[in-house]
Parts: structure tokens; sequence; C-alpha cells
């Protein structure tokens, strides 16, 4: 499996996709990992014991966004305007109806595989001193049940390969696909979250 270092792609680490629309800003994912439960069988008498796969929890990420006002590089900018209308996409899964569960991208979610969220709890905003900020949402990982147990054989090696949204990547996963997919789902986030024109916080330098 190999997985791109953050020096070689920093935009994929910085930011995030949700529901096909990426935060232009900054954004840190975590807590993505990933458990099982195993029933552990210890014969009486006896050292060691025998285990039997019960199956996989749901796994509880964190999306952390970053907010502040004024300029990201060359470009004037406006993130407390912007999350004001992007947190609109994470309230869609706990609307009254038509709740929907919310596609990710972002490489912590491609290395545990997690392809689908719903929204867990929407955290305070919290002020620093510099007058930016920071908003985290819990996330919980939206995986239909699928019949999972036994026990294993022996120990052994797996077989390799990386995998991307449930298709075969040999030899790790397709970076370039992430990066035309970002390009792509910038156009839209920007007519779907703020109107023909894109969001009005892109003003040019004067």
């Amino acid at each position: 499996m190999t997985l791109v270092a953050p020096d070689d792609d920093p935009e994929s680490w910085d930011t995030v996709t949700v529901g096909g629309r990426r935060w232009p800003g900054q954004a840190r994912v975590s807590d993505c990992k990933r458990s099982w439960d195993w029933e552990k069988k210890k014969g009486k008498g006896s050292d060691g014991a025998t285990t039997s796969l019960q199956g996989g929890d749901l796994a509880e990420p964190k999306i952390t966004f970053k907010l502040w006002k004024g300029w990201d590089g060359l470009t004037r900018c406006d993130y407390f305007a912007a999350w004001d209308q992007y947190k609109g996409v994470f309230e869609t899964t706990v609307a009254d109806k038509n709740q929907v569960a919310l596609t990710v991208l972002h490489p912590q979610f491609v290395h545990n595989k997690i392809r689908g969220v719903v929204m867990k709890e929407m955290g305070d905003i919290v002020v620093a001193s510099d007058g930016s900020a920071t908003v985290t949402v819990a996330l919980i990982e939206f995986r239909k049940p699928t019949p999972r147990s036994g026990s294993p054989k022996s120990a052994g090696t797996g077989p390799g390969g990386g995998h991307f949204f449930g298709t075969p990547i040999p030899g790790g996963y397709p970076w370039d696909q992430i990066r035309a997919l970002r390009i792509e789902n910038e156009a839209l986030f920007r007519e779907n979250a703020y109107g023909p024109g894109g969001p009005q916080y892109f003003l040019k330098k004067k």
C-alpha cells in the first residue's frame, strides 16, 4: 500500500471534500481509526485462547475547520461567511425529511476506506486571540451492515494493493484522480453553495 506524503501533495491533506463540495480553506481530519470486536474463548486450565471475529465498529471521524477573515495567500477571504454556508452540507444528514449520507474525500478517509458519513455533533466556534477560529464536526461512518464473523486459521500475510471507493488500485491510491475530482468539484461547490458566480469572498486584491 502506497500513501502519498503530505509534502508531495499538501493540498490533499490540508482541505476536505464533503458531499461533493470542497472546503476552500484549511481543514484537519482526525480520529479515522477503525476497530473490530473479537470474542476471546479461553479453555479451562490452558494458555492462550481462540478468537472469533464479531464484526467491525463504525468509525467516528472528526473534521476541524479553520476560520479567518483577511488574506489566504494572495486571495482575499472570509471563511466565517463561507462556513455559514458550508455547514448546511452537514445539516442535510439530520434534516426532518430526506436525510442523506455524505461522501467524503481526504487521504485519511481513503486510508481506512471511509466512504460515507452522517453528522453526530456540530461543535462550538472556538475563537483564538488572533481573531481566527476553529469549529469541529463529529461524524459517524455510514456503512450498511454485512455478515462478518469467523476465526482466523493461522497467522499469515494478506493480499496487498490499495483500494479507492471499493475499486482495487494496484500499487496504491490514484492520487491523480483525487486531484482531478477536487478541481471538478470546485466549480460545483461555488455554484451550489453560493449561487451563480461563486462565493463572494473570492475577491481580487485591490
